[in-house]
């Protein structure tokens, strides 16, 4: 069974946006987004590790996160890195400057080496909440949906709506969403994201979301705009940070 299922960068997704850009904005942020398994988890730092001290590494322009998944379903991938670029420009710049890298290609081959390649995304921010601080932890955690959104319109104003409300303001850490560029055969249009500190919190925020009056007015037509594809329940385990999401 095809399993229709993506994860974001955990500590990146962490950090609150002062503001986000609309799709056609020039300094948009893009992420791609590449899953897989790995027996060996340690070796995957160890080869990420060589990278960022390399003299590409040292010049990245990029956010790159390593995230492992606590909860999954049927999606066979352990962990998944993100690379996140500030806007079109930096997402250029450092495609270009891989290719050219011998340091890049290295750790490509070390990377294949001890992992098993299971899918990728390209994706884009859209919007969420703006809690400076709410996150004080390196290894957060974070509930990802996977949604496939048939009436935009309709979804970005219930949506708009339910990131206004009391339920989310009250949620103890930050609410994100986006668009799904390119995701293969993945039917996923778009992904919304939860993020606390720890799974206890996640759990206990997670069901007083979903208990809220707030929640359940967005979902009672919800259905009419939106279908689930997909959740997730993971948790940060190292991030290489070039830059802010507030700059």
């Amino acid at each position: 069974m095809k399993t229709y299922q993506f994860m974001l960068g955990l500590i990146f997704a962490s950090l609150s946006f002062g503001a986000f850009a609309d799709d056609h904005a020039a300094n948009i942020i893009f992420g791609e987004s590449y899953n897989f398994s790995t027996t060996n988890p340690a070796a995957v730092v160890e080869a990420m590790d060589t990278w960022a001290a390399s003299e590409t590494g040292k010049k990245s322009l990029a956010n790159i996160s390593l995230g492992q998944y606590m909860s999954n379903g049927e999606n066979e991938a352990t962990h998944q890195i993100v690379v996140f670029h500030q806007n079109k420009e930096a997402m250029n710049e450092q495609i270009a400057m891989n290719l050219a890298s011998s340091d890049s290609q290295k750790f490509l081959a070390k990377f294949a080496s001890i992992t098993t390649p299971v899918s990728e995304n390209l994706f884009s921010f859209v919007g969420g909440t703006n809690k400076p601080g709410v996150i004080t932890t390196s290894t957060p955690v974070q509930m990802l949906y996977a949604l496939e959104v048939t009436d935009l319109a309709a979804f970005q104003k219930a949506f708009a709506k339910l990131l206004a409300s009391d339920a989310v303001a009250a949620f103890p850490g930050n609410v994100s969403y986006g668009e799904v560029i390119a995701n293969g055969e993945n039917p996923s249009t778009h992904w919304v994201s939860f993020t606390t500190n720890d799974a206890g919190t996640m759990l206990e925020a997670n069901n007083a979301m979903l208990a809220s009056s707030d929640f359940q007015e967005y979902a009672q037509g919800a259905d009419s705009f939106r279908k689930v594809n997909s959740s997730s329940m993971g948790m940060g385990v190292k991030s290489w940070l070039s830059w802010s999401p507030n700059n």
